[in-house]
């Protein structure tokens, strides 16, 4: 055992994190444990440290540890000893000084000791730990951001870690994603690793009892928060988001988002939020609102300096407005952050518009590998569906002209216009001669087939008529327009029309009739939602209530 005199940098390493403990200060504590390989070898004071460490034992440094930090709080010292005695020591300087003329900064973030040998591919690629089953982050590097620095942090001073958790769980999620791309192994553990670190520390912060103005340790959930969609949405894992946007609710922390986090945590937040809304569009389209009212906060939230950020919530918020009949303006696709995207996504518009099948067909068949790669070509794929049977719809009202004429209103009950009607035999003949009209493209013109028998946007054909719709096929599509708020009316099977309701001739907008399923769908959803640029509970305002019937009389008394 080496003597203390010996040890002079460990002893005021130790004494200066022990005056960030007792002096209480977060920020300097942070800045003392340095985690990135990068900020140990830019500091000269922990390269010299760190060589310190190297000839000594974990028993000679646990000992020095609990001399000058205590037994106060053992959490806190144990935390500091895994660092010492396992993380600073292991961390490949050495890589990051070979890779120092332009290498990738997460070089020589794992330790080096006893790593299995791997093929000589990146530097970073022979820092990973491959165990049997698979990748996954190193297992010395785990216990100091898992169990130790989430146990120090679970502890009544854990708040002292605020910027410790948020650094380090920051840097785990990018180091567990990194080295998933390079392993290329499907399942991703590394990540998976990751969020359940990150779970542990966000329920911890969700869990402070602290009162008052001061957040407490609930001053890093949105931040841990946007970690974990991070990740589920690398993992494929959207539908463990509900579970995080439901804990923050129950917290009570939606309110003060606005007021009482920074504006990067806000933007953050609302773009995974609409994110998720999208992704609950392909099954629902009343989540086309709130998705779109999230993205639009984030976008307002983003500054103009970070373009791609902009550019990257541009890529969802605009299929979501072009599905809310919002479309985009030209002076919107003037930004520099929307750059290319007017090609993309005006063509699509103008064919939505015009009901043009064929046409919108062909666009998405050009623009789907990029479409596929934002994951939006499944969005508007399903959800242009009502889109264009609506104006498909509106364009057959139009040409059969079926509005017998218009309303007197100095006509009192003596005989009365009737109200306006769409033929479903003339749609079924206006849907079979596009259906047939595409079914007879040559297979070498850009549109070939473009309404097979899984195409979404005509209904399934009848098995005895192959090529043809049958009046139930159009029944279904209008039945479901009706359902989604798109025509006002009713059905009249007899006369086999559509009796539309006199004002607007029964067609609504399409936003109007968006924001009327989001209404009448509030009730299903997860109990979130963003209104006016600020995130609220479902159960404000308008969208929803307690309706108290404890006060009705009995019926006839």
């Amino acid at each position: 055992m080496a003597p203390s005199s010996q040890t002079p940098l460990l002893n005021e390493f130790l004494i200066t994190v022990n005056h960030a403990r007792v002096s209480k200060d977060p920020q300097f504590l942070c800045n003392c444990l340095l985690l990135t390989p990068h900020a140990v070898f830019q500091n000269h004071l922990m390269l010299s440290l760190r060589n310190e460490l190297l000839p000594l034992t974990p028993a000679y440094i646990e000992n020095q540890c609990y001399e000058i930090l205590g037994e106060e709080w053992s959490a806190f010292t144990d935390m500091v000893i895994g660092y010492c005695g396992t993380y600073l020591r292991d961390v490949d300087v050495e890589g990051v000084a070979m890779g120092s003329g332009g290498g990738s900064a997460m070089e020589g973030w794992l330790p080096t000791r006893a790593l299995p040998p791997l093929p000589p591919t990146t530097h970073l690629q022979n820092q990973i730990v491959m165990p049997r089953g698979g990748g996954s982050v190193d297992q010395r590097i785990a216990p100091l951001l898992d169990r130790q620095i989430s146990s120090a942090f679970s502890s009544a001073q854990g708040i002292l870690l605020l910027p410790l958790v948020k650094t380090a769980a920051t840097i785990l999620s990018t180091l567990a994603i990194k080295i998933d791309q390079i392993t290329g192994n499907p399942r991703q553990p590394a990540a998976n690793d990751a969020s359940r670190i990150v779970l542990r520390a966000f329920n911890i912060a969700l869990g402070d009892r602290t009162t008052g103005n001061n957040l407490g340790k609930k001053e890093a959930a949105f931040h841990l928060a946007n970690i974990l969609f991070k990740l589920y949405f690398k993992l494929d894992q959207i539908r463990l988001c509900p579970t995080i946007h439901t804990n923050l609710l129950q917290s009570s922390l939606l309110p003060l988002l606005p007021t009482h986090f920074p504006k990067s945590q806000h933007c953050t937040y609302t773009y995974y939020l609409g994110r998720h809304h999208l992704f609950l569009s392909l099954t629902s389209s009343s989540s086309l609102l709130p998705a779109f009212t999230a993205l639009s906060t984030s976008y307002s939230l983003c500054p103009p300096a970070c373009a791609s950020q902009r550019r990257l919530i541009l890529t969802y918020l605009l299929p979501s407005a072009i599905l809310m009949g919002k479309p985009p303006t030209k002076y919107l696709y003037s930004r520099p952050e929307a750059a290319g995207l007017y090609e993309i996504f005006h063509p699509i518009t103008i064919h939505l518009r015009r009901g043009n099948f064929i046409e919108f067909r062909s666009e998405m068949r050009r623009s789907a590998p990029w479409l596929k790669q934002k994951g939006v070509y499944l969005l508007l794929w399903r959800c242009g569906e009502e889109l264009l049977w609506r104006s498909l719809c509106r364009k057959t009202f139009i040409l059969g002209n079926e509005l017998r004429g218009p309303v007197n209103p100095f006509n009192k009950g003596l005989s009365k216009t009737p109200p306006p009607q769409l033929n479903l035999y003339s749609l079924l003949h206006l849907a079979n001669f596009l259906s047939t009209r595409a079914h007879h493209v040559p297979p070498s013109a850009p549109g070939a087939v473009l309404f097979s028998e899984h195409d979404p946007f005509i209904p399934t054909r009848d098995t005895h008529e192959e090529g043809e719709y049958t009046l139930d096929d159009v029944e279904g599509v209008v039945l479901d327009l009706l359902d989604q708020g798109m025509i006002k009316g009713y059905i009249a099977r007899q006369q086999k029309v559509v009796v539309l309701k006199r004002e607007g001739n029964g067609f609504v907008g399409v936003e109007e009739a968006r924001r009327w399923k989001a209404r009448e769908g509030e009730g299903a959803e997860e109990g979130f939602g963003v209104g006016n640029g600020k995130v609220k509970s479902a159960n404000q305002g308008e969208w929803g209530g307690v309706v108290r019937l404890s006060g009705l009389k009995t019926i006839g008394s």
